[in-house]
Order: C-alpha cells, then sequence, then structure tokens
C-alpha cells in the first residue's frame, strides 16, 4: 500500500508528539516525581511509534520502541530516575526529531541508532540490577 499522500499529515503529527515529548520532559526534569508526565511522555511515544510503524519508518518506529520500554518501566515505578536517564531520553527526542526531518526531506533514514538504543538498554538493564543510583521514584503512579 502507497501511504505517501500520507506523508505530510504523518510528519505534521510526529512533529507535535516529539514536541510534546522535548517539553514534557523538560518539565519532568524539574518535577521527577510527576507521573502524569510520564504517562504523557509514554503515550507520545507510543503513539509515534504506531504511526511510524504505519507508515513504513521501521528505524523511527524501532528507536521509539526503545524509549517506550524506558518510559513503560518508568512509569511502572521500575526505575529510579537519574541524571543519565533524562539526558539519555533527551537525547533520543534529539535523534528522533533527526530521523523525521530526513523521512521528509528523502523519505529515508541514514541516522545510526545503535548507540542510542544501547544507552536505552543499559540504562534499563543496570537499574533492574540495583547498580545505578536512585535518584527518585515518581509517586501516585497511575496506569
Amino acid at each position: 500500500m502507497d501511504f505517501s499522500e500520507y506523508k505530510d499529515v504523518f510528519a505534521a503529527e510526529a512533529r507535535e508528539y516529539i514536541q510534546s515529548l522535548n517539553e514534557n520532559l523538560l518539565e519532568f526534569e524539574q518535577n521527577p516525581q510527576d507521573a502524569q508526565l510520564i504517562a504523557e511522555m509514554f503515550r507520545a511515544a507510543h503513539s509515534l511509534k504506531g504511526m511510524a510503524g504505519t507508515m513504513g519508518y521501521n528505524k523511527l518506529a524501532d528507536l521509539t520502541h526503545y524509549m517506550e520500554n524506558l518510559l513503560d518501566a518508568l512509569r511502572d515505578g521500575l526505575l529510579g530516575v537519574t541524571e543519565e536517564l533524562i539526558n539519555t531520553l533527551f537525547a533520543s527526542v534529539d535523534i528522533l526529531e533527526v530521523m523525521l526531518d530526513e523521512v521528509i526531506a528523502t523519505d529515508g533514514i541514514v541516522t545510526d541508532t545503535t548507540l542510542i538504543k544501547e544507552q536505552l538498554i543499559r540504562i534499563l538493564d543496570e537499574d533492574a540490577s540495583g547498580e545505578t543510583p536512585k535518584l527518585s521514584r515518581p509517586t501516585d503512579l497511575q496506569q
């Protein structure tokens, strides 16, 4: 199926989700106990992942899936909020923005996401093993 006619709609909505992620991360950095912000970031990542996958932008969907896993663990109270976690999420959003620009300009993605995905996985693995110091955990978590 040819989704090219939907590319402009996808680009506009993807920009909104990325902007939402960025704004919520800025606020979350100041209020790491705010479970609502985590839920909003998770929903934005989940929606972006689904749209990208539907459009066939699998690298974009893949990176967003890794972010979604981290946000899900954060939402469920399984991760502590650390400076590294926040910085890695910011870096992920920056890369998503670059990837979206590539999609808009060339309908393809050349950005290598290997390192950022490894960082996201490492944060999940280290926190699960108790090696990462937990600065704080979100309160009033709601699914």
